[in-house]
């Protein structure tokens, strides 16, 4: 990742919220029917947790945002023990390629020790690919649930 770009935890007030609700929404919203985009953005605001779960990282250029990242409670509905979860991992597409998706998979556990963080990279890889990450130090292995 270029030196230029942070990664710092969103906070509520953060007038990047609503930049990183609507690319969320743009990207996943068919997911929620009914979802507004209004809605969203106050879903996004209340994900914007102190310290844990639920969190939101984003990655800045200059003071604009590139790229998210969130830490939530679980994804799946039918397998809610899968916990705590890396989701709605987003990079603008011009900025992609550039490392800054990996960063945001190594910084987002430093910021919460976990024995075993899930990481769903479904916008990033294809359908479908999971990956586990063993430990805070960024050791993966293939989980093989999707």
């Amino acid at each position: 990742m270029r030196s230029d770009i942070t990664l710092q935890r969103l906070r509520a007030e953060d007038p990047n919220a609503e930049v990183v609700a609507g690319w969320t929404f743009s990207a996943w919203g068919h997911l929620h029917p009914g979802l507004t985009l209004e809605q969203a953005i106050e879903r996004t605001k209340a994900k914007c947790g102190q310290a844990g779960v639920p969190s939101i990282f984003v990655a800045i250029q200059n003071e604009t945002p590139v790229g998210t990242a969130s830490l939530i409670a679980d994804d799946m509905s039918i397998r809610r023990e899968l916990t705590p979860w890396l989701a709605s991992v987003f990079v603008v597409p011009e900025w992609r390629g550039q490392g800054i998706a990996s960063a945001l998979h190594e910084h987002t556990p430093r910021t919460y020790p976990l024995a075993c963080l899930r990481i769903c990279r479904t916008r990033m890889a294809g359908a479908g690919h999971c990956l586990c990450l063993g430990t805070p130090s960024g050791s993966r292995s293939n989980c093989g649930w999707l």
